[in-house]
């Protein structure tokens, strides 16, 4: 096959494929316009009849935040209601840190230390003349000792910890 059909042949191939390419992406922005068109399409006809439409739907937010956020907008509706009801609403505590908490951090931290030294040593001995490796030394050498001393801080206090947490006078319920 000669160059001229080969390059023939890949400009063909190129121009397909982002034929096919455009169509998709319209096809899928079509899709979610009749979608949206859908989900009001009650509410217009509701008004143009007469009566109080539908309530909007929440907007979600796709992924971990999307779920963090409705469990957060149900938490605060059924407080809501609690409070309207005059239940009683407990407000909720963070349960007290344990010494698996310090040690876990204090282990992290003292870790993330030691390897921000070494990336310090590193950079520093390997010479390397790339714009922006002053920056990363510099931000090395400051954050080397302070994330270390911070985890060996941690690893001193966990010790300190009393191994049960104080959780106030114990009631008496009979």
């Amino acid at each position: 096959m000669d160059s001229q059909t080969m390059a023939t042949t890949w400009w063909m191939v190129i121009g397909c494929g982002t034929l096919v390419l455009c169509w998709l992406v319209g096809w899928l922005g079509y899709i979610e316009l009749r979608k949206k068109q859908m989900m009001f399409e009650d509410r217009r006809v509701a008004i143009e009849n007469g009566v109080a439409p539908p309530p909007l739907p929440p907007k979600q937010l796709d992924g971990w935040p999307g779920v963090k956020q409705r469990e957060l907008e149900l938490k605060a509706e059924e407080r809501r209601l609690r409070i309207e009801k005059g239940l009683h609403v407990d407000d909720p505590k963070p349960p007290p840190k344990t010494r698996a908490d310090y040690l876990r951090r204090g282990i992290v931290a003292t870790c993330l230390g030691a390897g921000f030294a070494l990336s310090y040593v590193a950079l520093s001995a390997s010479r390397i003349d790339i714009s922006g490796v002053g920056e990363a030394l510099a931000w090395c050498l400051g954050l080397a000792p302070i994330v270390f001393l911070y985890g060996v801080a941690n690893l001193i206090y966990q010790r300190y910890v009393p191994t049960t947490a104080d959780r106030g006078p114990v009631r008496q319920d009979s």
